[in-house]
């Protein structure tokens, strides 16, 4: 409740489970991730990009105080896994080399966030 005070979300603490904040995430998930839901910029976001040779760079906004594990998936419909060298990653690694490059299957990531 401490957090949401803080954030100016004094009225019915209890819809915080279903509110979103300016940032289009509810805020039980801002907290979680460490983000501002007064701040419309302030979003987690995984970005990939090319590396050196056939690898892929994957890199976030990290938040201190957070655990991060990086996950993928060659096909969306089915599930992610772990990827073993990006599991519980804290706050202080922004980034990690991937690879090589999958054309096909392509390879699908995804960014979990969570308080340790």
């Amino acid at each position: 409740y401490w957090w949401l005070a803080s954030n100016g979300y004094t009225q019915n603490l209890e819809t915080a489970v279903t509110t979103v904040g300016s940032n289009s995430i509810a805020l039980w998930q801002s907290y979680i991730a460490g983000l501002n839901p007064n701040d419309p910029n302030s979003q987690l976001r995984l970005f990939v990009t090319r590396g050196s040779g056939n690898n892929v760079v994957l890199h976030w906004n990290a938040s201190t105080g957070r655990v991060y594990t990086v996950w993928s998936s060659t096909n969306g419909m089915s599930t992610f896994a772990p990827i073993t060298s990006a599991a519980d990653l804290p706050s202080t690694i922004t980034a990690i080399t991937n690879g090589p490059i999958n054309t096909w299957p392509m390879t699908l990531y995804r960014l979990e966030v969570r308080k340790p």
